[in-house]
């Protein structure tokens, strides 16, 4: 009896992690660097020495083909601790890497994915075992028993799960021309070639179509409840758009050319993937795989599918999730086109929002929003009057409406098991979908919060406006009165030249401006603030919400438990019906609508966005008075402009006819030194020839000086209207001009 070896230095035998068809796989972990690695050891079964030398000359061609391949998607041969050797001083020991997150067929297992998985994964594992298989090809290697238990996952140095082929013991060196004759593999993934005559690499095509509807649909494509020796017969008679075959209970046969619609992708990529399963599923392996010119296209195919973009619209006026394929040159406008074709809304009723609450833009490509990463939908469809509960008649699968109409019926475990999935299907269905409203009701609410916030935003910026407003209605103030005084002092007597009246008049009309300006402003910010109150209030008020949802996750969650008890019925009792009925299941279908029910009719929610629309009207309300109220600043802004430029022009007027009535002309300089004898550096004047030359020299020199003083402030005024206006982003020929 051989002895078990389970420590070998820091090495230690954790435990086995499955069988291979002439290996076992163990996990070694080293103690001293916690570092974990997976070792295939041979393990001979049968006695003659005729098997024996097959079992080691198949083992021998495993591990030479696993040590020459690098590719991410196939398990990893790592080299063997030396110390590890005398685990099998005869044979050859394959070390891999070890894969942590076990299998595919635990995935497929779990009875949340009996009606297969999420569209994510499902693309994810695709694509993985799609270039898998493809580089194994182009290195002229056929597989040759690829199905879930031999697909594993690991996690990357990202977190991100990865999918990889493990276990070539059936691989074979065969290229795409080539012919084989020997019979391997899983009988029930094998190509139906393999049963008859030679074959071709094209049998990975057929088991990798099988992969393929499981993964969707949560079983097998063609009758999984026969052994193949029954079903294949069946199978062949097919049409070749054929790629399901099911038996009703009543043990008729049903050919399908399309997947069931309970499963969890987009209607998008099942119609894509309806055409590529007819072809990885055609029953001559010579065409399989192939277009009508023979040539191979079963991996290019798949590569352009999985490359397609598709974008997923949550309606929350339907209740259900639209999907369409969108590329580089598909315009926003043109995805609203095809909502309207689908679920008969209007362009104009429609509003679009991101999970973030932003605007979609009509202008807009569609591409730029999409993000497979968003698990519920990637834009959110309302109408234009705002978000209501709907509406929603409850949609009962017919397999789930036989069970409701006939509780006490038997069923055989084949049936029963493909009822129970539909159930459990259908109350995924209705979490999903309240799940979807309460996120679309989170995004709706996020997009009147941005709507205040930019409110905030535009408040500031224009009551910043106001602020300057009212600084330059000041200056302005303090201008006038000062010119008005120096012109009451000089006393113009001139009816052409508008003066200190007239000034003062459209001063008094700017401030009764300004005034009703700052009025509106505060009843528009306590409007914005009184939103923003409410809206911080209500935020807190959604947890209420959540109850009938949540009870609706625990029905789900019993739903499972009685999924696997079913699961775990002994297969000696698979084959015949029931003697007593289960009723477990359809308690928990009739708690799940009456809780589904009670979601949709919750009079608290519905007044909450009734709540939520009102503040959104409120929004929209005040944007058009406060853009109004900035443009009305801009305006009284202009006009004490236009009224300062114009007392400086009054100004000007009344110099230019003092210089026509001065006794003399005075020299070029700003400031002369003399003027008719009258000194202006503070010095005493000469004594004048009589007192009327005095009189007049006085008088002029007072002209002068109150001239020079109103000449430094319109120079105050043109400096502080050029900055103004460059702080404004007025046009610099305003500048230039003033």
């Amino acid at each position: 009896m051989e002895i078990e070896i389970k420590k070998v230095g820091n090495w230690c035998k954790e435990k086995v992690l499955g069988s291979g068809g002439f290996g076992i796989v163990d996990l070694w972990t080293n103690e001293e660097e916690n570092t974990s690695i997976a070792l295939k050891i041979l393990r001979i079964q049968g006695s003659g020495d005729k098997i024996k030398s097959l079992c080691v000359e198949r083992w021998a061609k495993e591990v030479e083909i696993m040590q020459r391949l690098s590719h991410p998607n196939v398990v990893k041969t790592l080299v063997l601790p030396s110390e590890l050797l005398c685990l099998s001083p005869e044979y050859p020991i394959l070390c891999m890497e070890y894969c942590e997150k076990g299998d595919l067929r635990k995935v497929l297992n779990d009875p949340e994915n009996c009606s297969g998985l999420p569209e994510v994964i499902v693309r994810k594992v695709l694509k993985n075992i799609k270039d898998a298989v493809e580089y194994l090809h182009n290195a002229n290697i056929t597989h040759r028993d690829l199905k879930p238990e031999n697909i594993v996952m690991k996690e990357n140095e990202n977190k991100e799960v990865i999918f990889k082929l493990i276990d070539l013991g059936y691989a074979k060196e065969l290229g795409q021309n080539s012919l084989c004759s020997s019979f391997v593999g899983t009988l029930q993934y094998v190509a139906p070639e393999l049963f008859t005559q030679s074959y071709t690499s094209s049998v990975d095509y057929w088991s990798l179509g099988l992969v393929c509807h499981e993964i969707i649909t949560g079983s097998r494509p063609f009758l999984p409840n026969m052994a193949p020796y029954s079903w294949m017969p069946l199978v062949q008679q097919k049409d070749p758009d054929d790629i399901c075959i099911y038996q009703n209970e009543d043990e008729s046969i049903e050919y399908c050319k399309s997947l069931t619609t309970e499963n969890h992708i987009s209607q998008t990529l099942r119609c894509e993937l309806e055409d590529w399963l007819k072809q990885a599923l055609e029953w001559n392996g010579k065409r399989r795989g192939r277009d009508y010119k023979n040539h191979l296209i079963i991996f290019s195919q798949l590569d352009f599918i999985l490359n397609k973009k598709i974008m997923t619209v949550f309606s929350s006026v339907t209740l259900e999730v639209l999907s369409y394929e969108v590329d580089a040159s598909t315009a926003v406008s043109t995805l609203k086109e095809w909502i309207k074709r689908d679920i008969k809304m209007p362009v104009d009723e429609q509003l679009l929002l991101l999970p973030t609450g932003e605007k979609v833009p009509d202008d807009s490509l569609a591409s730029k929003f999409w993000d497979q990463s968003d698990q519920v939908a990637m834009i959110y469809m309302f109408h234009t009057n705002g978000l209501q509960l709907p509406y929603y008649e409850v949609k009962i699968p017919p397999l789930v409406r036989d069970m409701m109409d006939s509780p006490r019926t038997p069923h055989k475990y084949y049936f029963l098991r493909k009822m129970w999935a539909s159930a459990v299907f259908f109350i995924q269905r209705e979490v999903y979908i309240c799940q979807a409203f309460m996120e679309a009701y989170a995004v709706k609410l996020l997009s009147v919060i941005l709507s205040n916030q930019q409110l905030i935003s535009l408040e500031q910026c224009v009551n910043n406006e106001l602020q300057q407003l009212i600084a330059y209605m000041k200056f302005y103030s303090e201008s006038l009165d000062y010119d008005a005084k120096c012109w009451e002092s000089v006393q113009v007597k001139n009816p052409g030249v508008c003066g200190p009246n007239d000034w003062r008049k459209e001063e008094d009309q700017c401030k009764k401006d300004l005034s009703q300006l700052k009025q509106v402003g505060e009843r528009l910010g306590y409007r914005i603030a009184t939103v923003g109150s409410k809206l911080s209030k209500i935020q807190t008020f959604t947890d209420s919400f959540q109850n009938p949802l949540d009870r609706l996750k625990k029905l789900l969650e019993m739903a499972y438990t009685v999924f696997k008890n079913l699961q775990r019925r002994p297969k000696e009792l698979r084959n015949s019906k029931a003697e007593s009925v289960d009723l477990s299941m359809l308690k928990i279908i009739n708690k799940s609508i009456t809780e589904r029910d009670t979601f949709y009719n919750d009079q608290a929610l519905s007044y909450h966005l009734e709540d939520v629309k009102k503040f959104a009207d409120e929004n929209l309300s005040i944007f058009s008075p406060l853009n109004t109220l900035k443009q009305h600043i801009n305006r009284v802004k202009c006009q004490l402009r236009k009224s300062q430029l114009k007392r400086q022009k009054n100004i000007w007027q009344m110099m230019v006819d003092l210089k026509q009535n001065m006794p003399e002309k005075p020299s070029n300089s700003p400031l002369p030194k003399q003027v008719n004898g009258y000194n202006f550096n503070g010095t005493n004047p000469p004594a004048p020839r009589n007192e009327t030359a005095l009189s007049r020299s006085k008088s002029f020199h007072d002209y002068y000086r109150r001239y020079h003083s109103s000449l430094y402030l319109y120079k105050q005024g043109l400096y502080n209207d050029c900055s103004f206006l460059n702080s404004s982003s007025s046009s610099n020929n305003q500048c230039h001009h003033l």
